[in-house]
């Protein structure tokens, strides 16, 4: 095999497919990257056995083959050398001979014939504008769950309706969904994509044209132009959310304010203790923020914003807000409450947002 083919070109094909490779292993070869020339084409390819990832892009191919080669070895090999064309070719006993300007390096690789191959998907096939995909998922990842012991809440739900597909996501604390418009054939069905194969996706997706989306009932494919994504999926059913949202007129109070601002004040207040709840204080022409710590100290910010409710004290975790407020891209918010300090909080626009009360 030898190649010719633009740094810039070369490097950002290793960054996809390195995304995925394994960080601890038993076997060698996922610590590598496929690299097959052919047709005009290069096309590198990772994989850590639950998520295959690929790309290709055009190359001068004057030997056409495979192998494979430690991936973040070459990675920070071609991100040092010198900005121009690589020329790489193979030799006897897998041996790759790298040449970038006045540099020349060789790794050692194994035969491309041992790389194992991506999962096949054999299921439904439809596509979604990608800017309407990667803001929907943007809205959903920050509420994922972590603990592992909850392995089905440890990803985002694809949950298909007649007109639309519900992305949605939670930790048991905070639930956040979005509805995509979109006509399938998966209508009743529901999938949970990993969390990294979702954060996996949304790095795939561009602000214009369109993504093409495989799933049956084990695995995800994900296509763009020159990319692909394979990501097993994670066989369990997703809690009936639905429930967990509240009615608008459950939540007769609101609050509107201006969403920079709330951000900057949440994250003021917050500084004694990020991981502790803060208080909103809230009555008609006065509100404000609260934050208490024992043996630290305490914090409180007078908030610009107008309350429709009587008057409550209710107290949340402001990461919580922070995180679903970055989200909303308005100038103004809104957010509904009930009536005591054990209501949920409510936002419904850009996206559906429930967040639970903490202790007072």
């Amino acid at each position: 095999m030898k190649f010719t083919i633009a740094r810039n070109s070369l490097s950002t094909l290793l960054a996809a497919a390195g995304s995925v490779l394994s960080t601890r292993t038993t076997l060698p070869i996922l610590s590598n990257v496929l690299i097959t020339a052919a047709d005009g084409k290069l096309t590198v390819s990772g994989t850590n056995l639950d998520q295959s990832r690929s790309a290709s892009a055009a190359a001068s191919i004057e030997t056409s083959g495979s192998i494979t080669l430690p991936g973040k070895r070459l990675m920070g090999l071609i991100n040092e050398v010198v900005d121009g064309n690589v020329l790489i070719e193979t030799t006897e006993k897998n041996k790759a001979i790298v040449k970038a300007g006045a540099a020349q390096f060789s790794l050692l690789g194994l035969p491309g014939e041992e790389f194992p191959a991506a999962t096949e998907v054999a299921g439904t096939t439809f596509e979604l504008p990608q800017a309407d995909l990667k803001a929907a998922l943007d809205r959903c990842l920050f509420a994922v769950s972590t603990d592992e012991t909850k392995f089905m809440l440890n990803g985002v739900c694809f949950d298909f309706s007649g007109d639309s597909l519900t992305l949605v996501a939670t930790d048991g604390r905070r639930l956040s969904a979005i509805a995509v418009p979109l006509q399938s054939d998966l209508s009743g069905k529901t999938y949970i994509v990993p969390t990294q194969a979702a954060t996996q996706i949304r790095s795939m997706c561009a602000t214009t044209g369109t993504i093409k989306i495989s799933l049956d009932e084990k695995a995800i494919k994900v296509e763009t132009d020159g990319a692909t994504l394979v990501s097993k999926l994670i066989e369990a059913k997703f809690p009936n959310y639905k429930p967990v949202i509240p009615a608008k007129e459950s939540c007769p109070a609101s609050i509107e304010f201006a969403t920079a601002d709330m951000i900057a004040s949440l994250e003021r207040v917050s500084v004694l203790n990020p991981t502790q709840a803060v208080i909103l204080n809230l009555d008609k022409g006065n509100i404000s923020i609260e934050s208490v710590v024992k043996e630290i100290g305490e914090g409180r910010e007078t908030v610009t914003a107008e309350y429709d409710g009587p008057a409550n004290r209710v107290a949340f975790n402001p990461t919580f807000l922070i995180q679903a407020l970055r989200q909303v891209k308005a100038e103004k918010s809104t957010l509904h409450l009930g009536t005591t300090h054990q209501s949920p909080l409510l936002l419904q626009e850009p996206f559906t947002y429930v967040a639970m009360p903490c202790q007072l």
